[in-house]
């Protein structure tokens, strides 16, 4: 079984396996058909694999979040920050070749916003590689280990 680490409450990495949509168990519900991978665990063996892979100069995870931020100004004392714009791929990077590389990691059912399917086609437009990972086979799909003639 695939392993990955994370932090308990004291800040020391523990190992634990991979978490399968199928895994949790809902009183009352069926269990999903087939092993689907969540989406977090999608990115973190998509990063862990371009890591690794020769074709890409680099990559990196970039948060989407919206924070509450202190602000003096507001009513509330705070106000929404967003991290990216809206439709920004979880991983962005570089291929060797000086290509840009976005990819969106979802889970096997996840399905993509019409923000994140823009800006992966505004991508592919410019000349750079966008695409959708449900798994990180998916990725040597679209970027094969050895550079072929017409990349």
């Amino acid at each position: 079984m695939a392993q990955h680490f994370t932090t308990s409450g004291k800040r020391r990495a523990t190992q634990r396996p991979l978490q399968f949509a199928s895994d949790a168990s809902v009183p009352g519900q069926k269990p999903a058909r087939g092993d689907r991978l969540l989406e977090a665990d999608v990115q973190r063996s998509v990063l862990a694999l371009l890591k690794q892979h020769p074709r890409v100069a680099w990559a990196h995870r970039f948060n989407s979040r919206v924070l509450d931020v202190p602000d003096r100004k507001s009513k509330t004392g705070f106000r929404p920050m967003r991290m990216s714009f809206k439709g920004c791929s979880d991983i962005l990077g570089m291929l060797t070749n000086g290509r840009a590389l976005a990819i969106e990691c979802k889970s096997t059912t996840g399905d993509a916003t019409d923000d994140q399917i823009a800006f992966l086609q505004l991508v592919n437009k410019f000349g750079g590689l966008g695409f959708i990972a449900r798994h990180p086979d998916d990725v040597l799909k679209h970027i094969p280990m050895k550079e072929s003639t017409n990349d």
